[in-house]
């Protein structure tokens, strides 16, 4: 939810937000997700600790388990806390 609140005020549709970690792809590496958090969002300097996104990267019942987060897998999870 910390994740979604900082990527909210971005005020674009769901899935055309996740082209900003996917660079217009279908998925995207969780390292890609997490470098484009805390360095092109700068999420950090909002609050959003590293850890946190770690936690979520591995925990989520989502994506935990693969390698990669698939666009609709992104929708998923943020659509509803994101509205």
């Amino acid at each position: 939810m910390h994740i979604a609140r900082k990527l909210a005020p971005l005020n674009c549709e769901v899935e055309l937000m996740f082209g900003i970690f996917s660079q217009g792809q279908k998925s995207c590496t969780k390292s890609d997700f997490k470098h484009t958090c805390l360095n092109r969002l700068r999420l950090m300097k909002d609050g959003v600790q590293e850890r946190e996104i770690d936690i979520f990267l591995q925990s989520n019942d989502y994506i935990g388990a693969h390698p990669v987060i698939e666009k609709d897998d992104f929708v998923m999870i943020f659509r509803g806390p994101i509205a």
